[in-house]
């Protein structure tokens, strides 16, 4: 199944039309998009992990009472359950919306694409930087080269 991730990974990058073409007609398509959901929510908690073990917390207050300096540790336990849970909802509601508009598409379509098409963009985007920018910069924050002492 990895293969299969790494395949319509490059597939998605390179020619997005024929992918989208592709994974609805693949059979393991569904299997798929939920590995790759799941690749990626694990890369995430990874992330988190480092930023706990690094001793950094969010800057701003969260909402929920969780202390800051075990917030990220709670993160990363829950990112993966809450990542899957927020993307079936997403794909739930996008199947919905695009039958109400007279789609011909399955579930498992739409979830298989929407997969690659919004975790490929976030994983470049966001886990990238995050995890090979951010604990750098968050580092120098609390250094005297930039005049603060944390």
């Amino acid at each position: 199944m990895i293969k299969k991730v790494i395949h319509y990974f490059s597939k998605f990058i390179t020619d997005p039309k024929r992918a989208a073409e592709e994974i609805a007609q693949d059979k393991s398509g569904l299997w798929a998009g939920l590995w790759w959901v799941i690749i990626f929510c694990v890369c995430y908690s990874v992330t988190v992990l480092i930023f706990y073990l690094l001793g950094h917390t969010p800057v701003s207050k969260p909402f929920l009472t969780i202390p800051l300096e075990k917030w990220y540790l709670v993160q990363t336990f829950t990112t993966l359950p809450v990542g899957l849970a927020g993307f079936l909802s997403y794909a739930g509601l996008a199947y919905i919306l695009c039958k109400s508009a007279r789609g011909e598409g399955s579930f498992d379509q739409t979830f298989s694409s929407q997969a690659f098409t919004i975790h490929i963009p976030t994983f470049i985007f966001m886990w990238i930087p995050e995890t090979l920018l951010a604990p750098i910069l968050i580092a120098m924050a609390y250094t005297p080269f930039l005049g603060q002492t944390g």
